[in-house]
């Protein structure tokens, strides 16, 4: 990645209907370049308040056993975190929020014989409506499919933990567990009620130094913040 980035950029680009061309050139430092594991990105964005002083949990963080999960769309990513330093456990593809809507997108063209795509979905999700059309009596009807999403959800939420528990030993040794990403943030109740009997192992939010940012955005904020840090130095 920081080969392509130091590549000098020559190109031009056009912005919606506008007939002028712009003209973009650009060439990066090194010095300016910093590349750093997504999951340490999180980290970052965990322990940095928005005035960019440490977070009262950081000296812990720092020198416990610690699991980062970040649940995005396509993947869920795991790393630990012994004293500082990151070590990657597994990455799941199977079990994501891509998977939810997978089956949901099944589920309906089985139970109201109406095919849509994932795109189509995202928009019916805002109604929890899909619109179904008889071919045959060529008539069309409104079907409600939360339902089918809560299992989906519920399925594939199970299926990632049951395999994340065997990844991780059963969360042996491990003091804090960091949840980011979107579906991380889907499923943070779910999460915590999971693992709530595991009374010495703690379940914090990616955003716990600044609830206004969604933890969709921890590891770009963490980006930030890093060099942020660094510059201060």
């Amino acid at each position: 990645m920081e080969y392509a980035l130091l590549q000098k950029a020559d190109f031009s680009l056009k912005i919606g209907r506008s007939d002028q061309w712009m003209d973009i050139n650009y060439e990066l430092d090194r010095d300016h370049i910093d590349v750093i594991p997504g999951e340490m990105s999180v980290l970052y964005s965990t322990i940095t308040q928005e005035d960019g002083r440490d977070v009262h949990i950081k000296s812990k963080l720092l020198r416990e056993n610690v699991l980062i999960g970040d649940f995005g769309y396509y993947t869920n990513d795991f790393c630990r975190l012994l004293f500082g330093n990151p070590d990657p456990i597994v990455s799941m593809t199977n079990f994501s929020m891509k998977e939810v809507f997978s089956r949901v997108i099944k589920k309906i063209s089985t139970e109201y014989g109406e095919d849509i795509g994932i795109q189509a979905l995202q928009q019916n999700l805002k109604t929890g409506v899909v619109v179904c059309t008889d071919e045959e009596n060529l008539r069309r009807e409104k079907k409600y499919f939360a339902d089918i999403l809560a299992d989906a959800n519920e399925s594939v939420f199970m299926e990632a933990m049951d395999n994340l528990k065997i990844a991780v030993n059963y969360f042996r040794g491990y003091r804090y567990f960091i949840i980011a990403g979107g579906t991380g943030e889907a499923w943070f109740d779910q999460i915590s009620k999971y693992l709530s009997k595991l009374n010495d192992l703690y379940v914090i939010p990616s955003n716990t130094s600044d609830k206004t940012i969604p933890l969709m955005y921890s590891v770009a904020r963490g980006n930030y913040y890093y060099r942020y840090m660094k510059d201060q130095q």
